[in-house]
């Protein structure tokens, strides 16, 4: 898998993704309304993340085959905290992608933005997303009605046995 900054080339991806239903089941998150709100959509996420703090959500590709696996990545929230997220396509899950595609996430918040930590919160019922954010070190921080809330710091991610192990 590589990640690339997203573009108006993953409209339709990103829209048949927001159209899954087991996709969307524990996101909060509105659906696209067509292919061309996805690539609206796209069309201004540089200038919302990328230009204005540098770093965003990016674009998962898979290496054999170059089909778009989903999103992932971190992003300033309106609170001014950083989280992780990711969403793949259903077709993508259990293999690894998600993990993967979060240690790559995090190795960028801390080795080139320096962030001191990074939280990522998950429905109470995804256990799928939770288990990731367990797999790359975080620890749950806090929880609300339906959300639970983890965090990492930069220590505790480069101590991580399963983070020094996809780094070498």
């Amino acid at each position: 898998m590589f990640m690339r900054e997203m573009n108006t080339d993953d409209a339709l991806s990103f829209f048949q993704l927001n159209e899954d239903e087991e996709v969307m089941k524990y996101t909060g998150d509105k659906r696209f309304e067509s292919e061309n709100a996805s690539f609206d959509f796209l069309s201004k996420y540089p200038a919302y993340t990328y230009e204005s703090c540098g770093f965003g959500r990016w674009t998962c590709i898979s290496k054999n085959d170059n089909k778009v696996l989903g999103w992932s990545g971190i992003r300033k929230q309106d609170d001014g905290m950083i989280d992780l997220g990711y969403r793949l396509h259903q077709e993508f899950w259990n293999q690894g992608f998600g993990t993967e595609s979060a240690i790559a996430s995090l190795k960028v918040a801390f080795e080139i933005y320096h962030l001191p930590w990074i939280y990522a919160r998950a429905n109470q019922q995804n256990t799928a997303s939770i288990r990731v954010m367990q797999k790359v070190g975080m620890n749950h921080w806090k929880s609300d009605s339906q959300d639970h809330f983890y965090r990492i710091f930069r220590n505790e991610f480069f101590a991580s046995e399963e983070v020094s192990i996809s780094l070498q």
